[in-house]
């Protein structure tokens, strides 16, 4: 007997409704955060944004962490399919050693240029890292680090794959992760000063200098 689970049933028009309107809002406060900060991000500054009553908003989500909750799930996975586009089946080279480093170089590009293809999820990103208070509760962190650990775990699992080709010499790809995406997230900070510095000192050189830098020290021939 055929059994339709009820997650597969069609949303009602309601439902389409509310989650169109959700959506409106996180897009409008992920505005606000990548422009302006977590602290601008304040329920009276946000409906005055999308011109309704702040107790609208309310019945969205109950408080500014619930929206942070919200945002930073929306960010992290737009990431993940901006990643998935990076890492498409394309043209790599024959050898399995270069298939591996160019996955894996395409794969932290892909987190470099995401500011340019995305700079409000991009920015709003930034805005929670850069921030050293802790935002969330240790509940809602979780749940944020639920839809994260995923794509870390790509980052992982291609780190793994050139360990295993030889490209790189054995380490702990769960650090080397986040010691490339620390450096990469630093490097991008310096993008404030491209307009006074010269070519080869523009953030994008230093990000990529980095890349290579760490590459090398993990065993690359880059």
């Amino acid at each position: 007997m055929n059994m339709v689970h009820e997650n597969s049933k069609p949303k009602t028009r309601r439902e389409r409704k509310r989650e169109a309107r959700s959506d409106e809002i996180l897009a409008t406060a992920m505005e606000i955060v990548a422009a302006r900060g977590v602290d601008a991000l304040k329920m009276p500054a946000l409906a005055a944004e999308l011109d309704c009553a702040v107790g609208a908003l309310y019945r969205y989500f109950p408080a500014k962490q619930a929206l942070l909750v919200g945002l930073q799930i929306q960010a992290i996975s737009a990431f993940g399919r901006y990643l998935d586009q990076a890492l498409a089946p394309g043209i790599y080279h024959h050898d399995p050693a270069q298939v591996a480093l160019g996955r894996l170089s395409d794969g932290f590009i892909a987190f470099m240029e995401f500011e340019t293809h995305s700079p409000a999820a991009y920015g709003l990103i930034d805005a929670m890292l850069s921030d050293p208070r802790p935002l969330l509760d240790d509940e809602d962190a979780r749940r944020v680090q639920d839809v994260l650990d995923p794509i870390l775990d790509r980052f992982v699992d291609l780190l793994e794959e050139a360990v295993e080709v030889g490209v790189l010499s054995p380490g702990d790809a769960r650090l080397r992760t986040h010691v490339m995406w620390a450096a990469l997230h630093g490097a991008a900070h310096f993008r404030k000063r491209d307009p006074r510095q010269p070519e080869d000192l523009a953030s994008e050189q230093v990000a990529l200098e980095a890349l290579n830098t760490l590459l090398r020290g993990w065993g690359a021939q880059t």
